[in-house]
């Protein structure tokens, strides 16, 4: 979504932008519509490439076919999420933004450690880009780098949404208040608080939005018996903002410590969540988990921050947007919030200005 988002909104600015992607096991589901599945115009290129037979240096053949066609293109800039890939496509002698969404410094790797400095110290690179400020200090702190360009802090984004479309037929039930968690399922993504507050409050309905069919299973056998617990399971980026419409108040109960997929990444520390932007954008009332990271981008003004899993502190959060003048307050004040600082187009407009 970041990704496919970001390519958007630089082609908005009038670049003419090329994304190069693995054409990936999952990608039949969105193979003959990408740009529709995940919402965004189709004013910029998308060049999939098959993927090479797993194994360990597949996606050195990835990166193989991909500076081929760089070469053949002859870009201005060349744009990388990834370590391994910006640092061997440095042979093309192009200008290049590194963005990172983890500490890869402090990975164990040498290999990787030593991928990244060479990364940091390459005259070709124009600008270094981390997500928050907690990231920012994870660079500035280590011993083993001297940086020679600023780090630029970018927090993750979300496109305004002005289209107030619900979702029909809708599952709750029409007098009650609807409460909606969106993502992932895995392990710090606080479901657990979410059932356990159903439990508490059968007068409310709690809409639990995407992940995968394993980790719902597991979900919904927790929740067993529970008449106000509703699984929508994956719906596509394209069209989840409808579904968050559809919700009178917006749960992100992350925990002490927060998974990515099923490995041991663990991000609490640094994350710029994508579902903290898009709820901003919903002009909806949001109760989230009052983390550190997570007070660079909301406040006392624009949300209820609570204790991670202190379940009266989101009981009582919960019970405050029973009136629909708070819901609105903390809504709109998210949303002008949001409108300022943190859309896609202001995050590239931000990206290219640092250009040479």
């Amino acid at each position: 979504v970041h990704v496919m988002k970001m390519c958007q909104s630089l082609a908005k600015l009038g670049h003419d932008v090329t994304l190069y992607a693995v054409r990936g096991e999952e990608d039949g589901v969105v193979a003959n519509d990408v740009f529709s599945y995940y919402g965004v115009e189709k004013i910029f290129k998308l060049v999939l490439i098959k993927e090479s037979p797993k194994f360990r240096f597949s996606l050195y053949i990835f990166i193989l076919k991909v500076i081929v066609k760089i070469l053949a293109l002859k870009p201005d800039v060349l744009y990388f999420r990834d370590v391994k890939c910006a640092f061997f496509m440095r042979v093309c002698s192009i200008p290049f933004i590194m963005e990172s969404h983890s500490p890869l410094i402090r990975l164990k790797k040498r290999t990787n450690r030593y991928m990244i400095g060479r990364i940091l110290k390459s005259k070709y690179l124009k600008h270094f880009i981390v997500i928050s400020e907690v990231l920012k200090q994870y660079y500035l702190e280590d011993i083993t780098f001297r940086f020679t360009k600023e780090i630029d802090v970018l927090h993750d984004g979300a496109d305004e949404i002005k289209d107030k479309e619900r979702i029909r037929p809708w599952k709750g039930r029409s007098a009650c208040l609807q409460l909606g968690y969106f993502g992932h399922l895995y392990r710090g993504r606080g479901i657990d608080v979410i059932i356990e507050l159903a439990e508490k409050m059968p007068e409310h309905d709690f809409h639990i939005i995407g992940g995968k069919s394993n980790d719902i299973a597991h979900w919904n056998k927790e929740a067993q018996g529970l008449r106000n617990v509703y699984f929508h399971g994956h719906i596509s980026p394209g069209l989840v903002y409808k579904y968050r419409n559809s919700c009178d108040v917006l749960l992100a109960p992350y925990q002490e410590k927060v998974y990515v997929s099923v490995g041991e990444l663990e991000t609490s520390r640094y994350m710029s969540p994508l579902k903290i932007f898009e709820y901003m954008s919903s002009e909806k009332a949001i109760v989230c988990s009052d983390l550190p990271v997570i007070r660079e981008v909301l406040n006392d003004e624009t949300a209820m921050l609570v204790g991670c899993s202190n379940i009266q502190q989101w009981y009582d959060a919960i019970k405050a947007f029973e009136c629909p003048d708070n819901r609105a307050k903390y809504g709109s004040r998210a949303c002008r919030s949001f409108i300022a600082d943190y859309t896609w187009d202001k995050r590239a407009a931000a990206v290219m200005s640092k250009l040479d």
